[in-house]
């Protein structure tokens, strides 16, 4: 028996406001969608202000729980699922206020994204889900011959890698669970995870 894929939402929009000094953005719901049943969707999210921002999915292909990830958007994004069920959430990363849309249409077609977190030197960070690879930079291009990227396993560290040597795709994280800097001297961190999704 052929089930309907017909998504009973395909497109919504939202004005995010920016988060207050030294806060972070609260997350804003975008849309809510669902089929009977399940199908490829192309989720397009983009800024039409040009401003950054974050994007925070859940799908589902059937009855179960599903899956979650999230993506850091520069001004607009594309990604690939298999869902009946979508829920988008969006917030804020840029100073000013934006307004973001989201449209969903059948379809497959590969797509590549990142999720971008700032953290102090030596905070470790959860290897999130669908990343495939890491790149990391500090706020002080003068530190990156004297910084590590350092990949930790279950019960011990797997590698360390000079961020001045780090390859140009990212560094592998296969087997790793957390992710941090190490620096001489305090610093802001950033860690790019390549997201396969």
């Amino acid at each position: 028996m052929h089930r309907d894929t017909r998504l009973s939402v395909r497109a919504e929009a939202v004005r995010l406001q920016p988060a207050p000094p030294g806060q972070d953005a609260s997350w804003t719901s975008l849309l809510a969608a669902e089929a009977h049943g399940a199908a490829w969707r192309l989720v397009e999210a983009s800024s039409r202000d040009a401003q950054p921002f974050d994007l925070d999915l859940a799908w589902s292909a059937g009855d179960g729980s599903g899956s979650a990830a999230r993506i850091s958007v520069a001004t607009a994004s594309r990604v690939c699922l298999f869902a009946r069920h979508l829920q988008i959430r969006v917030r804020a990363g840029g100073p000013s206020e934006t307004r973001v849309a989201v449209h969903v249409a059948d379809g497959f077609a590969p797509s590549a994204n990142v999720w971008s977190v700032v953290v102090p030197a030596g905070e470790v960070t959860t290897v999130p889900p669908f990343a495939r690879t890491v790149w990391a930079d500090v706020a002080e291009g003068a530190l990156a011959d004297d910084a590590f990227l350092v990949l930790d396993g279950p019960v011990r560290t797997l590698a360390e890698v000079r961020l001045d040597r780090q390859p140009s795709a990212g560094v592998p994280l296969a087997g790793v669970t957390g992710v941090s800097v190490r620096t001489a001297r305090p610093a802001v961190t950033r860690l790019c995870f390549h997201l396969h999704l």
